[in-house]
């Protein structure tokens, strides 16, 4: 089943993430739409105008450079590799600041973190260069915010200790970077950042302790905006959401978590809502995504004909088989029951995510 497929609005220039109407909801389950031309997990994203870019990742073996493009139109059909990105990179974070791309860090596939950072133009998405400066520490499995006019990468790993620093540039400078502070804890892959009005909250991640133990994080942690050094841990929410996830947007007055995987046999299909007005109180939406999966890639976006849609890529079936070649789709519709709505206009691309 193939739905209709729409086109993204982006406004390249703008640098924070645009708060996203409320009027959209997501209201059915995903589809299977296609295949990518291999497997993948933990790519980096960007959309430029009307193509989507899908860069790096791991193939279920080593961590890749090429290079996929779909259309915003039709996003379940992903072209084969017409260039690549500098190094086989990981887990890095991808961000548009202006009239240039970046992606931030990640790992290799000996899961050594780098403190690389790439640069791509806008008008050029795929020729990639090096830039020489760098992260201020080797980082992979991390989440960027922005706050204020600050970019920061918060918790994540060295592939040897736990990242405690907030590693931050000014917005003006995203080339240049420094410590801001230190959480008091810290998330290996995958853990995420939501900003629910003027709250950060964390989504899932495996934990990775001072004493080596290696454990799934199901807490769902907090800070202010205006203070986001200071972290404490919800008294709701516990032990309510899958641990590896990396599919979390924000669409309307929810955000969602797609899937996910607790390792052993706790991978699930679920999709998960928390609602702005209380962001850390699971609620079950009855709906679900085709395969059990996590790592993928998550986007909201929109046809040229103004319908709104998710889209995920890739992601890792929850076993040692880390990555799949899935595309799931679903429209998204508008609070009269509609599926055409007003569009997200995300000109910034991270895995941010807001909701109102």
């Amino acid at each position: 089943m193939i739905i209709p497929f729409l086109r993204f609005l982006s406004t390249i220039s703008a640098i924070t993430a645009s708060v996203i109407p409320h009027v959209l909801e997501l209201r059915t389950s995903l589809v299977s739409a296609g295949v990518m031309p291999g497997p993948r997990s933990a790519m980096m994203s960007i959309v430029v105008g009307n193509k989507i870019y899908l860069m790096g990742g791991w193939n279920a073996t080593a961590a890749q450079n090429q290079i996929w493009t779909a259309s915003v139109d039709s996003p379940h059909i992903v072209g084969d590799s017409l260039s690549t990105i500098p190094s086989i990179i990981r887990n890095g974070k991808c961000l548009t600041v202006g009239n240039t791309i970046y992606i931030f860090g990640g790992a290799n596939t000996a899961q050594t973190a780098q403190k690389t950072i790439f640069t791509a133009s806008v008008s050029n998405p795929l020729v990639w260069g090096i830039a020489s400066q760098t992260l201020s520490k080797e980082l992979t499995g991390f989440d960027l915010l922005i706050s204020g006019s600050k970019i920061c990468l918060f918790f994540g790993t060295d592939a040897v200790t736990l990242n405690q620093q907030i590693l931050t540039a000014s917005i003006s400078d995203p080339l240049t970077w420094g410590v801001a502070g230190t959480t008091t804890f810290g998330g290996g892959q995958y853990m995420q950042i939501i900003q629910a009005n003027n709250t950060c909250l964390t989504a899932g991640g495996s934990e990775w302790y001072f004493d080596g133990n290696f454990t799934t994080n199901t807490r769902i942690q907090t800070a202010s905006i205006s203070n986001i050094t200071t972290w404490g841990t919800a008294a709701t929410g516990l032990n309510s959401i899958p641990s590896l996830t990396t599919a979390v947007l924000g669409i309307g007055q929810k955000y969602y978590i797609f899937g996910g995987y607790a390792g052993g046999s706790s991978a699930t299909t679920a999709i998960v809502a928390f609602s702005a007005s209380s962001p850390t109180v699971p609620i079950s939406t009855g709906l679900s995504i085709p395969n059990t999966s996590y790592g993928q890639i998550g986007l909201v976006l929109t046809s040229s004909t103004g319908n709104p849609y998710v889209v995920l890529y890739g992601g890792g079936p929850g076993n040692s088989s880390d990555g799949a070649n899935y595309i799931f789709t679903a429209s998204l519709f508008n609070n009269t029951g509609s599926s055409l709505g007003p569009t997200p206009d995300w000109s910034y691309n991270a895995p941010f995510r807001t909701i109102t």
